[in-house]
């Protein structure tokens, strides 16, 4: 007996040493992340008085920048020593929020002369770095905050970090692959009708998407039906791309009201989209049914599985770019490309890494843990 006390004591403080640095590793991640949000939204607030944007876009700039660095103060304070690290959704949110709205009114200021090509690629350089900063943000609340969905229930913040990261992570691949090739890094347009009005309902499907992946894996007879619920939920990830796709392209890149533009159309550009459709629904859901992705808590399945949407995206950007300007769709680099290159790191450490991350933990169900192994009494 006295063998066996011993012999457990090693396990029992691994287990604990193990915890206890996990804990650490988020404690220090939740510092830096609040400082680096801080500093991006008080530079914002910095910028907002050069040049001569009217004083009336100015205190809009200044609120808006605040919105993205007062988060960062309370992200920090969550790292803090004495209190369990715990970081919900809402605070990234708010990042992320601040940083859209920021963009929405710095990039037209310079588009109308007010500021200069420096301030105004310097503000769009922060409000990217906002947009990552953020979805570290929700990545680390994935790893540090239990949701409902960990313990077999629907959970709508859970759904909202999933389809947020997404979203994010695509927007700036969007990005990237825009500004490949320019001959140098250009602030893009914006027009609000676009944003709101397709860009944003888009968004929403995107997020209501997760909420019925939460409820298809948590159905009392998965196997019933599973074929087209699994239809459903992909072409409901389509749709929702194709939409927010066309919102952004009309807006960043068009600044004009995608209503009114419609799609120009250009045959090879909606073959593409055809094709990436096809690659998304059915090569990419083959592939999750084999390797069990709705069910798997391996983050290193998770991960391939978001490799696999990168892939069929990455076509579907360029189609639906062509579709809606009407030219065909041109792989091209320019001057601008190391920039470009940063953000398409970004982006896809979003999408992979970070979705995974946030996901692998939470995809543990109700019934994985009755088949899971009891520990020993």
């Amino acid at each position: 007996m006295p063998k066996a006390v011993e012999g457990s004591h090693p396990v029992e403080h691994g287990a604990d040493n193990d915890s206890a640095g996990q804990a650490g590793l988020a404690r220090v991640a939740c510092l830096v992340l609040g400082v680096a949000v801080v500093v991006d939204g008080l530079v914002l607030v910095v910028l907002a008085f050069a040049g001569d944007p009217g004083v009336a876009v100015r205190v809009v700039e200044v609120a808006f920048g605040l919105v993205i660095a007062v988060p960062g103060l309370l992200i920090a304070r969550a790292g803090m020593p004495g209190r369990p690290v715990r970081l919900g959704v809402l605070l990234p949110e708010l990042v992320l929020a601040g940083a859209l709205l920021t963009l929405g009114v710095t990039m037209p200021v310079f588009h109308d002369g007010a500021v200069g090509y420096q301030v105004a690629v310097s503000q769009f350089g922060l409000v990217l770095a906002a947009l990552g900063l953020g979805s570290a943000g929700l990545v680390l609340s994935g790893i540090t905050a239990p949701t409902a969905e960990r313990d077999g229930r629907l959970s709508f913040p859970g759904a909202v970090r999933d389809g947020v990261l997404l979203i994010v992570g695509t927007i700036l691949l969007a990005i990237a692959l825009g500004q490949l090739g320019a001959p140098k890094i250009m602030p893009p347009m914006w027009n609000w009708t676009s944003f709101l009005g397709i860009t944003v309902p888009g968004m929403l499907i995107l997020v209501a998407r997760e909420v019925v992946k939460q409820a298809a894996r948590r159905r009392e007879h998965p196997a019933v039906g599973a074929g087209g619920r699994a239809l459903v939920i992909e072409a409901m990830l389509v749709g929702g791309l194709f939409v927010m796709i066309f919102g952004s392209v009309a807006n960043l890149t068009l600044g004009k009201n995608g209503y009114t533009t419609g799609l120009q159309g250009n045959r090879a550009g909606l073959t593409l989209v055809v094709a990436a459709a096809v690659f998304l629904i059915v090569v990419r859901g083959a592939l999750k049914s084999v390797m069990g992705d709705q069910r798997a808590t391996a983050t290193s399945a998770v991960a391939l599985s978001k490799s696999v949407y990168v892939v069929g995206v990455v076509a579907l950007i360029y189609g639906v770019r062509s579709v809606v300007t009407g030219k065909a769709p041109m792989f091209m680099i320019g001057g601008a490309a190391g920039y470009a290159a940063v953000i398409l790191v970004a982006a896809l450490l979003i999408l992979v890494t970070g979705r995974a991350a946030a996901q692998a933990r939470a995809r543990r169900m109700p019934d994985d843990r009755r088949h899971a192994p009891r520990a020993s009494a």
